[in-house]
């Protein structure tokens, strides 16, 4: 949360990997997914259609949220590394991707998970205030992460 409140200039990296371009790099690979994970992201990909980028506040982004740029310490407190694909963009894709890829966990129960989900959004809005519509999209934005990191 508090790297979106960082102020500074940034210069965009494409990365097909992040879960705002899902749509435009599942156009161009979707003839290489088997049918059940065709099955499987199509819808996502359907339902992010519907996002109105116009309601979701931009602020410096991570981006690059995956395990190897991420170190715990034995405090429980995270540290980032490599803020080289930071950028001036929508932050609900960083939180989306921190929560699905390092929060929910597939062994764990659904509530266990609900539980999870609603812990990291009180925490995260400590810092920064979430939108209606951005609480409204954030399952969306995590299935999309968990869609384009399958």
């Amino acid at each position: 949360a508090k790297i979106n409140k960082l102020k500074f200039s940034t210069h965009a990296n494409y990365d097909i990997w992040l879960t705002i371009y899902l749509q435009k790099e599942f156009e161009h690979k979707k003839k290489y997914l088997s049918k059940a994970n065709f099955r499987l992201i199509a819808p996502v990909v359907e339902e992010f259609q519907t996002i109105v980028y116009s309601r979701l506040p931009k602020s410096i982004v991570y981006f690059d949220l995956h395990r190897e740029n991420v170190m715990k310490d034995v405090h429980g407190n995270y540290y980032i590394l490599d803020l080289a694909c930071t950028d001036l963009n929508y932050r609900i894709f960083d939180l989306g991707t921190y929560m699905a890829l390092f929060c929910l966990d597939s062994k764990k129960s659904v509530k266990a998970n609900i539980d999870v989900f609603n812990s990291v959004i009180k925490t995260y809005q400590e810092e920064n205030k979430l939108n209606s519509y951005e609480l409204k999209i954030l399952p969306l934005v995590v299935k999309g992460t968990l869609a384009s990191n399958g």
